[in-house]
């Protein structure tokens, strides 16, 4: 993780920097502009924070997943096979091509998705082949999935506890923070959604015992 980078002037990326601090910074940066999004489409109360503290660990859980499985099917399968052939330029732009136009129906969805989805996978695919690892990559799309899970578990949340698992429930209140999205959000909505059921069952075999 702590592999030489190579310089990008327009990233402020010089000669001699390493991916320690270098992906410690893109975390932070990344990460800042995820929040700033996310808060902008919908800022949640603390209330709504505090019903959803439960539901950290499938949150954290889901969002490690999907991150490993998306740098191995996105990025680190394809770069194996295209570095050689093509070369490391092309390579790495089309795997970002691949992975913007993949984000269509993700979080932030339409076009804008597309060149931000293209941009961090650019990113992340030149961690990938500076490193010689998955580490960095992983780990900075990780701490986004947390941040998109969390808000698309803030908006699962219905008024007076509970969780929204579909249908109607998409369109109470309490669930104005899901805005569409694709396979990351109905991923992150099913496990919410099954935590919610089973937390359900729970109490209600309970009550039954009593």
């Amino acid at each position: 993780t702590a592999a030489p980078a190579g310089p990008v002037s327009w990233m402020g990326v010089k000669p001699g920097d390493r991916w320690n601090a270098l992906g410690r910074n893109l975390t932070i940066a990344i990460s800042l502009g995820t929040l700033a999004f996310l808060v902008l489409s919908g800022s949640p109360s603390v209330d709504l924070v505090v019903q959803a503290l439960p539901l950290l660990p499938v949150i954290l859980l889901a969002a490690a997943l999907n991150a490993f499985n998306e740098e191995v099917s996105y990025k680190a399968s394809l770069l194996s096979v295209l570095v050689g052939p093509i070369g490391p330029r092309q390579a790495l732009w089309m795997v970002a091509a691949y992975f913007g136009i993949a984000h269509f129906y993700g979080i932030p969805y339409g076009l804008i998705g597309v060149a931000l989805a293209w941009f961090l996978g650019w990113i992340l695919a030149r961690s990938m082949l500076e490193t010689r690892g998955l580490a960095w990559a992983w780990f900075i799309h990780f701490v986004q999935d947390v941040l998109i899970f969390s808000f698309l578990a803030l908006g699962s949340i219905t008024p007076g506890g509970g969780c929204a698992s579909g249908g109607a429930d998409r369109h109470r209140p309490g669930t104005r923070l899901l805005g569409p999205h694709g396979e990351i959000g109905l991923q992150a909505e099913q496990l919410v959604a099954g935590v919610d059921h089973a937390r359900q069952s729970r109490l209600a075999h309970a009550h039954v015992g009593e």
